[in-house]
């Protein structure tokens, strides 16, 4: 896998974690946080298909695994979804415009999802932004 298709693997992973979301009867705040280790929290996540590759394709990124090792793929792909879902007011992933924020966005933003995988490649050192 290329790193040049990491940021189509998360963004199918944040989809699939969206859709999770909102067909639980549970508020989106259950669902926010960290990726810090909380099994009970994270295995909501990592149960879709899409977590896999997502996870394996974060580390094609250059610079991930000389920086986090490979242990750490799972831990940040599970970050990117919690970081989308800390900067949308519901649980909605519009493929068009990237990421539908919802009624009342959390912080301005166009796109969260380019928002969150921009942030977190420029972390991480990748000229995929």
């Amino acid at each position: 896998m290329r790193a040049s298709t990491a940021p189509n693997a998360v963004r199918d992973l944040v989809i699939a974690a969206t859709n999770l979301v909102r067909a639980s009867p549970d508020d989106i705040e259950r669902f926010r946080g960290v990726a810090v280790m909380d099994t009970r929290k994270d295995d909501v996540f990592t149960a879709p298909e899409a977590f896999g590759p997502a996870a394996a394709a974060i580390n094609q990124i250059p610079g991930v695994l000389e920086r986090f090792g490979e242990l750490h793929d799972r831990r940040i792909a599970l970050q990117f979804i919690y970081e989308f879902l800390n900067r949308v007011s519901e649980p909605k992933f519009d493929a068009e415009s990237s990421a539908t924020l919802g009624v009342t966005p959390k912080r301005p933003s166009a796109s969260a999802a380019s928002s969150v995988i921009s942030a977190t490649c420029s972390a991480s050192g990748s000229a995929l932004t």
